[in-house]
Formats: structure tokens, C-alpha cells, sequence
């Protein structure tokens, strides 16, 4: 199946007090080593062994539900909102150095701009004395 939320969206995601079968929420994986975000559909709701309330999640495009259940704890929010592959852009920004390299090279690309434009002004200015 294609998913809902093409890969690399920029999401805006809501808290809710319980979350219901159909939700597309984002959650914290419960790897103790790295507490990335992940969003998947709740396809199901139950209960664990002490009954408490745990999430069955699958991605929109995979062919399996998660392993693991979800305990609501772990729940950052239900899926409002997003903006296609905004994700995509922000996440280049955000790496190593590419922050960096954007915003120079977006400087320079400003100040080349105006430099020309102020260069125009100037010989426009000569040309009017002449």
C-alpha cells in the first residue's frame, strides 16, 4: 500500500488523551540507544499482559504490523497536518555541516544580487551627470 504521508513530509502532530483505531500518530521507537520518531497508522488497540492499554502500529506501506506494541507513553502526538517533503529539505539543513554550506551560499548569492544592483545604480548616476 502507498503511504498516506509521502516519505520525508514535515508533520505537525497534536497530543490526544487516547488515540483510536485509523490515527496516524508519531511515536519515540523504545530502543534505549536511539530514541528516534517514527509514524505509522494504529491498525488496533489492547491490552498487555497487566492490561494496560498498548498500540498495534504498521506502516502505511509495509506489509507487516510492527513488532513491538506501542505503550501510550511513547506517543508524541496524532498527525494534524504536513507538508510534503519539506521534511526532506529541513533534515539537509540540519546535517553535519549543510546548514552551513546553505545559508553561505545563499549569502553570497544575496550579496552578488545586490552588489549588482547597486553597481546599475551607480553607472546610471555617472550616465545622468554626463
Amino acid at each position: 500500500m502507498k503511504p498516506s504521508l509521502p516519505i520525508g513530509s514535515f508533520i505537525f502532530v497534536q497530543q490526544k488523551e487516547k488515540y483510536q483505531e485509523g490515527d496516524i500518530v508519531t511515536f519515540y521507537t523504545q530502543q534505549k540507544i536511539n530514541y528516534s520518531t517514527v509514524t505509522h497508522r494504529v491498525v488496533s488497540l489492547n491490552k498487555d499482559q497487566g492490561g494496560q492499554l498498548v498500540y498495534q502500529t504498521k506502516g502505511d506501506a509495509n506489509t507487516i504490523e510492527d513488532e513491538i506494541k506501542l505503550r501510550p507513553k511513547y506517543v508524541v502526538g496524532k498527525v494534524i497536518f504536513y507538508l510534503p517533503y519539506l521534511g526532506l529539505v529541513v533534515n539537509l539543513i540540519c546535517q553535519n555541516n549543510s546548514f552551513k554550506t546553505v545559508f553561505l551560499v545563499f549569502g553570497v548569492i544575496v550579496v552578488l544580487k545586490e552588489s549588482l544592483k547597486i553597481k546599475k545604480e551607480v553607472r546610471k548616476h555617472q550616465n545622468s551627470l554626463s
